[in-house]
This record gives C-alpha cells, structure tokens and sequence, in this order.
C-alpha cells in the first residue's frame, strides 16, 4: 500500500503512514464525498449511505477509525474538516439504530460479551456512550420492543450497568481471557461486567469478577493502566 497523499510537509511519522489510507483511495472516496456533500449540503454520512456505487459510510467509519489513531495527515484532516456537516464523532442522538447496534455486534463478537468499558472507542464510534444512552432510554420506557430483543439477545449484555446477576463465571472469564483491562483495573475504575466503582473490600466481596480472581490467582497479574480499548484489541487512550 503506498503512503497517503499528505499534501503538506507536517505528516505524521513515516512508519505509521503505511497503515494509513492509500493514496489512490483517499483521492477517489474524498471526490465521492465531495459530489455528496454539494448535492446534499452536507458531509454527514448515514450507516448504509451509498453514492456513485461507492459505500461512502463505511469509509467514513474507516477513516474516523484511522484519525483516532492518529494516522490521518494534516492535510487530509483539514480536506474533511472543510466539508460542511463533517465531524469526528457521531452525534448519539442522531446516530443511525443500526451503526449503533452493528458497532456493539462487533465488538461482542471480538471479545465475546457485549460488555463495554468506558472511554472505549470501536470503529470510530464512542461505544460506551452509545450504550449508555440506550440503557436511559430503556429506563425511560422510549426503547421500541424490537431494538430491546436486539440488545438482550447479545451475550452479556446487561440492561442496568449494577445489575450484579446476570453473568455467569464462565462467561467472565472468557470475557478476561480476550480483553486487555485486568481485573484490578476493574476494582479500581469500575469497568467491569458489572461497572462498579466499590471500595476494595466491598468489591472483592460481592462481585462475580472477583471470586473468579480469587479461585484463580495465576490468570492475573496488573500491568495495563487504567485505558481505552480499541478496536485494535489494544488499550489506547481517547483522544480529545
């Protein structure tokens, strides 16, 4: 893949620009954009929007996922940041259902839970946000009966962030095995399964994550801060 057109002498460094977007893709999507924007006033992609035959959403989701990375030149931020209606972060409350719901899909299906840490960002998507707002709105009796059955048929999802009962050992020790945030970071932060933010004593004594670290001292060991994850499997930061 050959490095991005940068436009600009302030790139980001040489050995992150090959798994940026090349550029004979950045040139042909951002004229699609473009067509887009002016015929509809504005850069503001839907989940499944397709122009010209090109399936410009998805590539919206690719390239916040690649700024979030840090891997988009400075020329070509400012080339996105010029269309009017564009933005880094999808606004929650006009967000489509389905990117919402396909983002959770996805990350459930990586890590084998739908339980999502804060500050966690996947796919270009504030995904701890997302879910916060649809558990409020679940609260609030405005969630519609078929997007409930959606969110209670992935696996661990949880519908109350104290709901303590819900999952099962095993399922949390998968959900440990595959993710990169310890369980005393849990204890610590509260972004665990069950989201608690407990004094030490009263963690270790009545959670699920726990019991499972006191029945298996060796499947742990605290080397990762308190971070995001991404949707790289690593813990990154958020980016302001």
């Amino acid at each position: 893949m050959s490095e991005p057109d940068t436009g600009s002498a302030l790139t980001p460094p040489a050995s992150l620009l090959a798994a940026a977007v090349s550029t004979a893709e950045w040139t042909a999507a951002l004229a699609i954009l473009r067509d887009y924007t002016t015929l509809q006033g504005t850069a503001e992609l839907q989940t499944h929007t397709t122009w010209s035959g090109f399936d410009l959403g998805a590539w919206g989701r690719r390239v916040r996922g690649v700024h979030n990375k840090g891997l988009l030149s400075y020329a070509q931020i400012a080339e996105l940041e010029a269309l009017p209606g564009w933005t880094w972060k999808y606004n929650l409350k006009t967000l489509p259902w389905g990117t919402g719901i396909a983002a959770l899909r996805d990350y459930a299906a990586h890590y084998g839970l739908a339980v999502v840490p804060r500050k966690t960002i996947w796919k270009g998507l504030e995904l701890d946000e997302w879910v916060a707002r649809v558990r409020k709105m679940y609260a609030q009796g405005e969630l519609a009966t078929d997007r409930a059955d959606e969110l209670g048929s992935l696996p661990g999802w949880l519908w109350f962030a104290d709901d303590r009962n819900l999952l099962t050992t095993e399922a949390v020790a998968a959900y440990i095995r595959k993710s990169p945030v310890t369980v005393e970071q849990w204890r610590r932060d509260g972004t665990g399964p069950a989201h608690y933010t407990l004094g030490d004593t009263a963690y270790y004594d009545r959670t699920v994550v726990d019991r499972w670290r006191r029945a298996h001292p060796h499947l742990f060991t605290v080397t990762t801060p308190p971070q995001a994850i991404s949707d790289t499997g690593t813990a990154t930061p958020r980016r302001g």
